[in-house]
């Protein structure tokens, strides 16, 4: 059968790389004490994934991207506070509103686009992109 759940509740860093893409039947992802990924973080082409909580993650050492999610609705970071990398939010149809209200630093290039549903980007802390 096709993977539907990801629960990760004990898992606090990655080390290297996160990846979770191309998962069509993926409805959740519960990762609630992870706090950090040394490389990158990518949460792509999840079809299925209408919401990405991950409450606890305060730092990704490389990128962050979130692409491709077409049911996705909300995602929910309130802890993320730098990104080393490149931070990409992109065509995720669905996401109506983007907020990360503790994100200070982005390190490279910081691009939300083709989200067609936007109405609200809130990301009251940030002070450096690049």
């Amino acid at each position: 059968g096709a993977l539907t759940n990801i629960s990760l509740s004990s898992l606090t860093e990655v080390g290297g790389i996160l990846a979770i893409n191309y998962n069509s039947a993926l409805t959740a992802i519960s990762l609630p004490s992870l706090t950090e990924v040394g490389k990158d973080l990518a949460i792509e082409y999840d079809g299925a994934i209408t919401a990405i909580s991950l409450p606890s993650l305060t730092e990704v050492g490389g990128f962050l991207s979130i692409g491709g999610n077409g049911a996705l609705t909300n995602i929910s970071l309130p802890s993320l506070t730098e990104v080393g990398g490149f931070l990409s939010i992109i065509y995720n149809e669905a996401l109506a509103d983007i907020s990360l209200p503790s994100l200070t630093e982005v390190g490279g290039n910081l691009g939300i686009q083709y989200d067609g549903a936007l109405t609200n980007i809130s990301l009251p802390s940030l002070t450096e992109v690049g």
